[in-house]
């Protein structure tokens, strides 16, 4: 068997045809994948217009979800400063302190609160981020909805 090279390029240039295309090369970028420089000449603008739309799609879904994570672990964060403020708030009035381990012990619970009131501040800031970045994201992709769906 002799491969047939008109055959070949036939179905090189159909798949080509397919592949190479601004929808496809959305996807592509989309999916964070890197464009590897397979579409003929008379394709590739095509191709990497919706390439590049669909890496800046993927970047901006990344940094909203970056954000979100970020302000899920501050979340967590401040929660668990409010158990340990409780439990301090507890031995204080517990049973068995001297009276130079109560002052040590409101002094932890003042060291607690500034970094809670930090931490809450930075949270607060963070959030602001993260709806910021989810809503560019969300209007990304509305507009680009319209082009490649």
């Amino acid at each position: 068997m002799t491969p047939d090279l008109t055959r070949y390029q036939q179905g090189h240039n159909e798949g080509s045809q397919k592949y190479c295309t601004a929808r496809n090369g959305f996807e592509v970028g989309r999916q964070g994948q890197n464009y590897q420089g397979n579409c003929p000449a008379n394709l590739e603008q095509t191709f990497l217009r919706g390439h590049r739309d669909g890496k800046d799609l993927h970047t901006l879904q990344i940094a909203a979800k970056q954000a979100a994570n970020e302000f899920e672990q501050q979340q967590r964060q401040l929660a668990q400063l409010t158990d340990l403020l409780e439990s301090k708030k507890e031995q204080l009035i517990a049973d068995g302190y001297t009276r130079d381990e109560r002052a040590a012990i409101r002094q932890e619970i003042e060291d607690i609160g500034l970094q809670f009131a930090d931490l809450a501040e930075q949270t607060e800031a963070l959030q602001a981020r993260m709806e910021e970045t989810e809503l560019n994201y969300q209007r990304r992709l509305e507009l680009l909805k319209a082009r490649y769906w």
